[in-house]
């Protein structure tokens, strides 16, 4: 196994602990739905077991969700060898609304290997990063990716590529409203970089994987 994988068991283990605490809190709601229908349905006790056993199925069906599509898809990667790649900007894409029905955003890495770029969002990227903001009026007027120490991911900063396999995605530009779609997603264009405009789009290799922007181990 190579250095760098140690990175990737840091990955499960974060994800790992993720799942425990939600199955501590399901465990948590179960035991108190048991007091509830104890107290409400003492007549009923099938209703009441009927109840309770949908909430196991439930339970027990997003923790197999979780497994899959957090843990089950990063172990991919345990013996796989990173390619060591640059970060050369970055890209806003919204992930649906808040409480308050205003946009979200995640903010993902565009990276360079041997003069070609290379770009995972949304579900594609099976890990995510850890961001902070700042809004005002409901736009984002600052955003930022944070490593494991609390230091800004840069432009130009080392990162590590793993591809498990590289996606069709059909991309369309609009130059004049600054827009974009990927796919049926349609985007305004915000990046940090200005050396490339909106057409940068179109040179970027789509792909499921990880980019990762914590230092070799």
């Amino acid at each position: 196994m190579n250095k760098q994988n140690k990175n990737i068991l840091n990955i499960i283990k974060t994800k790992r602990i993720a799942l425990f605490i939600i199955i501590t809190l399901q465990i948590i709601i179960l035991l108190f739905s048991i007091i509830l229908l104890n107290k409400n349905f003492e007549e009923f006790i099938n209703i009441g077991t009927i109840i309770l056993f949908i909430l196991i199925i439930l339970c027990v069906i997003i923790d197999i969700i979780f497994y899959k599509m957090h843990i089950s898809r990063v172990k991919y990667f345990l013996n796989k060898v990173p390619i060591e790649c640059e970060i050369v900007d970055f890209l806003l894409i919204s992930t649906g609304y808040d409480d308050t029905n205003q946009k979200e955003y995640r903010l993902y890495p565009i990276v360079k290997v041997n003069n070609e770029l290379f770009f995972t969002y949304g579900n594609h990227c099976i890990c995510g990063y850890n961001q902070k903001y700042t809004k005002m009026n409901n736009i984002y007027t600052h955003i930022v990716i944070f490593r494991k120490d609390k230091s800004e991911v840069k432009i130009g900063d080392k990162a590590y590529l793993y591809i498990k396999k590289k996606i069709d995605i059909n991309v369309e530009i609009n130059v004049d409203k600054n827009l974009f779609k990927l796919n049926k997603q349609i985007e305004h264009f915000n990046n940090f970089n200005k050396n490339y405009d909106i057409n940068i789009i179109k040179n970027l290799n789509f792909f499921e994987g990880i980019i990762d922007i914590e230092p070799m181990e």
